[in-house]
């Protein structure tokens, strides 16, 4: 059974009305090493990301590792290179190495550590405590593919994993993957437009907008199409096809695995759809991915220190500033006062309104005396006041009439002993520390006057007694806005920093191309978001 069987695939961009892949046909025998050559654009990558369940091919079938469906049920036993890289930038070496065997299920520290020393060894990479984004170009693409076979896999798939690197280290790089073939068994398919590298493959084919020309050993093509290179024979191919006008598509291909492709055909008929070797697709969260992209945030910070610092002070930092600013409460509330009776006679030379005024100006309020009422109302709608209090004539004398001689008069005498309110409610906590103020005040007034005339200043308190106040202070200005403010600051600033940081990550994913690396990897974007959640929770 070949490890990959494609039969007649084509792929193509219906909007941009592109052909990237017509009727192509390609079989990797296991343990082989297989080269699929070809300029850059003709749909090297394309067939790939279709071998691996990216993309679905619109007309054709394709198996891999005996199963018909490829996709994430399969790719922990699949060892994936893309162009792109895929790294993440903030992360060491070593880190990467892990994160990635995590994901393929590998869980030995021992066998990741042996692993990693031994392809560290082969690719030249000396440091493994350097960060990806301080590596060059060509260091990048080597640890790209190290960790691609960092997991064991049983099939390699390789886009252009040589482009940019020493052709001492490139050496040991096919050296190594014909080693994995005859002593493990591995499969490889690269692509490349390198051609004098695919020599020492076992199995070449030549892609060319989209067409496959030719399949087959290196020797035995050159000795069909009498040539002395690979290079001429993909040249007197593309000469061939283009005088022929792609007529007949078969009639250009070459193939000397007919046989192969004979038994193939056989045993086809015998595969099992639903047969899973691991069946991680069919899971709602695999606790290894999850595991490592619990790693992966662990590493981050830990190598980003900066990060970290900032995560875990902003909170703080924002309450410290909240403190400073609200240090001494709410004062100053401007409140503006009207009184009538001022400039009145009194007989006693006690005003009830001048005690209260005397009794209310504190820190908390800044008063402002209006001569008219109407004045001070419109003070509040200029945003000048947040409140009026207003004292008609005759206040003193109607109110010791009313609550002290139970003489209750008529309506006039009702509102010349009534304290007039005028409020601006847009500013509610203001509001509530004035109101709970202008009662302490007027209860306060209310025992000086009976102080002052000898009355029992019991008969005008409330029957409530407080007793010992276990939390805050009796003063509200100072107590309750840091009580209501603080849950608020804290829970708003660390939802907000959750939010930054699962952006940022996101974005940093996408850009760098490791969440598409992650998603071949088999991680579903579910386990990425639950993982989002779970640490997000854990800050709180």
């Amino acid at each position: 059974m070949a490890a990959i069987k494609t039969d007649s695939i084509s792929f193509g961009f219906q909007k941009n009305n592109i052909q990237a892949l017509n009727n192509v046909s390609i079989n990797v025998p296991n343990g082989k090493i297989y080269s699929l050559l070809g300029p850059s654009g003709c749909g090297k990558t394309t067939l790939l990301r279709i071998i691996i369940g990216c993309l679905r091919p619109n007309s054709g079938t394709v198996q891999v590792l005996g199963h018909c469906q490829p996709g994430s049920q399969l790719n922990h036993q699949i060892g994936y290179m893309p162009q792109e890289l895929g790294l993440n930038p903030f992360l060491p070496i070593r880190e990467t190495f892990y994160y990635y065997a995590r994901v393929n299920h590998v869980k030995s520290m021992e066998y990741i550590q042996k692993r990693m020393e031994n392809y560290l060894d082969i690719l030249g990479l000396k440091d493994c405590e350097r960060r990806v984004s301080q590596l060059s170009m060509g260091q990048k693409r080597l640890l790209s593919l190290g960790v691609s076979l960092i997991g064991k896999p049983r099939l390699l798939l390789l886009d252009e994993p040589t482009v940019g690197i020493d052709s001492m280290i490139r050496q040991q790089i096919w050296n190594h993957l014909r080693h994995l073939c005859r002593t493990e068994g591995t499969s490889v398919l690269i692509t490349t437009h390198y051609i004098d590298e695919a020599k020492e493959s076992d199995i070449v084919s030549f892609l060319r907008d989209g067409r496959l020309l030719a399949e087959g050993s290196p020797n035995s093509l050159m000795k069909k199409i009498q040539c002395q290179t690979l290079e001429e024979v993909f040249f007197r191919l593309c000469i061939a096809e283009t005088i022929q006008n792609d007529d007949d598509d078969d009639q250009q291909k070459f193939s000397e695995n007919k046989q192969e492709q004979a038994l193939d055909k056989i045993q086809d008929d015998n595969v099992d759809q639903e047969n899973s070797i691991y069946p991680c697709s069919k899971q709602l969260i695999n606790w290894d991915h999850l595991y490592a992209l619990f790693c992966r945030d662990y590493f981050f910070f830990t190598h980003n220190f900066h990060f970290f610092l900032f995560y875990l002070l902003l909170p703080m930092a924002s309450l410290f500033l909240v403190k400073l600013l609200l240090n001494g409460g709410i004062q100053s509330i401007p409140v503006a006062i009207h009184n009538a009776e001022h400039h009145q006679q009194q007989n006693d030379g006690y005003h009830l309104s001048e005690l209260f005024i005397e009794q209310f100006n504190t820190s908390a309020v800044a008063i402002t005396i209006f001569k008219n009422e109407s004045e001070a109302e419109n003070s509040i709608k200029l945003g000048q006041n947040l409140m009026v209090i207003s004292f008609r004539v005759n206040f003193s004398r109607s109110f010791v009439d009313r609550y002290i001689k139970h003489n209750f008069g008529n309506n006039n005498s009702r509102d010349s002993s009534s304290i007039h309110l005028y409020f601006d409610h847009t500013d509610i906590p203001s509001i509530l520390i004035i109101n709970n103020h202008l009662l302490i005040s007027l209860q306060k007034t209310i025992e000086k006057y009976c102080s002052i005339h000898g009355l029992n200043s019991m008969l005008f308190s409330v029957p409530i007694q407080e007793k010992e106040i276990i939390y805050g202070s009796h003063d509200i200005t100072k107590t309750s806005s840091l009580n209501f403010i603080f849950p608020s600051i804290l829970i708003q600033t660390l939802f907000m920093i959750n939010l930054a940081k699962s952006s940022f990550e996101l974005m940093y994913l996408g850009d760098y191309g490791c969440m598409n690396r992650d998603l071949i990897q088999g991680v579903r974007p579910f386990e990425l978001m639950f993982e989002f959640i779970l640490a997000s929770c854990g800050s709180f």
